[in-house]
């Protein structure tokens, strides 16, 4: 089952946090695809603002994800 699969990378991204391991940009982009994939729009917006209240600049790669998002809207 697909669905699920990306709350258990937001789980792991919780978990990594809990552990002291901050995320880069490549963590927080891996994040937004997992949710785009599920349909998840709303939760990937989301992911990517936190990206960028955690001092991250967004790359190519970031934004290619979230204009992924944006497409998935009807």
């Amino acid at each position: 089952m697909q669905a699920g699969k990306s709350f258990m990378a937001l789980k792991l991204f919780h978990e990594m946090m809990s552990h002291d391991c901050k995320p880069n940009i490549c963590t927080y982009t891996a994040l937004v695809n997992a949710f785009v994939r599920e349909g998840l729009c709303e939760k990937a917006e989301e992911v990517f603002e936190q990206m960028q209240e955690a001092g991250l600049e967004p790359d190519v790669y970031a934004y290619n994800a979230l204009m992924e998002t944006y497409s998935l809207i009807p």
